[in-house]
């Protein structure tokens, strides 16, 4: 539900986007993968429709996403590639990745 309010309604996403992250990152440590991948895909979705919010808190981002792209779940590992590439182009946008983010 939070992936589609970030990809569906502006306004709300803006306001919205930065209380997704703390939850994002709880669901990236879960024990159960379908909540794994929902994370990844919130992640990918903060990366690519709230760039200034994903840029914020890139330092907690990126090593959820690392750690997600190792999972032991194929679907988790792919959906992880696809926000670590959402990622990846906020640095290669201009944007201040932390140094040593190893992302596609």
């Amino acid at each position: 539900a939070a992936a589609a309010l970030l990809e569906r309604c502006a306004a709300a996403a803006s306001v919205h986007a930065p209380s997704f992250v703390n939850p994002c990152i709880r669901g990236a440590e879960s024990d159960e993968w379908a909540a794994r991948r929902a994370a990844a895909m919130l992640l990918q979705s903060l990366a690519t429709h709230q760039q200034p919010s994903a840029l914020a808190q890139a330092r907690r981002l990126v090593p959820a996403v690392q750690m997600l792209r190792h999972d032991k779940h194929r679907a988790v590992r792919e959906a992880a590639a696809l926000a670590a590439a959402a990622l990846s182009g906020l640095s290669s946008g201009g944007g201040d990745l932390p140094a040593g983010a190893n992302l596609p």
